[in-house]
Order: structure tokens, then sequence, then C-alpha cells
């Protein structure tokens, strides 16, 4: 099974330790305590990314590169149909979008 997981905030020193870029924080340390591989700068998609396998799934984290409003921009590409190899079906990953939610109190989740 394959999965998309995208941390999503805002690039730049100014919002680095911000609610806003819960996102962010919670993929960097996900991929830390995974054991993934560092970033690799992916300029066509405008993110980072990197890719690794926990179990049986297949996973790839995605930090857009660009502020919160344009991140779709960033993910769309990670998301979007992809031919199988030798299947004639088109294969869609599932997604999961980390961001911040002002209605929630600190430190609270949803799912």
């Amino acid at each position: 099974m394959e999965y998309v997981i995208a941390g999503l905030g805002n690039p730049g020193e100014k919002y680095d330790n911000s609610r806003h870029n819960a996102g962010r924080i919670v993929l960097e340390r996900f991929r830390v305590a995974c054991h993934f591989p560092e970033w690799r700068k992916d300029d066509r998609h405008k993110a980072l990314v990197t890719e690794g396998e926990i179990d049986t799934a297949s996973l790839t984290l995605v930090a857009p590169d660009n502020y919160m409003n344009n991140s779709g921009k960033s993910v769309a590409p990670f998301v979007l149909p992809r031919r199988l190899s030798g299947v004639s079906a088109l294969a869609f990953p599932h997604l999961v979008v980390l961001h911040d939610d002002i209605d929630l109190p600190i430190g609270a989740i949803k799912i």
C-alpha cells in the first residue's frame, strides 16, 4: 500500500517554530523517528521529499517549500493517478495531510 504524508507550513525562519508550521514540525519528527533518509530538494514540485517503508507500506513524505495557500501545487503531483507496472488500473496513493487548525486548542489533534 502506498501513502503520501504531507506536512504543511510556511517556509523561512520567521515560521520555523510557529504553530502555523505544526505540520512540517510533526513530519520532520516522524522522518527522524522512522529513520527515513535526509530530505532531498525537488525543484520541479517545489518541495522537500523523502521516501521509505514501514512494514509493507511505501511512504513518500512531502514538505511543500511554499506558503500554505500554494501547498496543493506541491502535493498534487504525488497523489495524481499513476500507472501500475504491467497493470492497466490507475493507482491512487492514500494521502495524509498534517497541518495546524486554529479551531483546536494547542496540543489537541483530530483525525
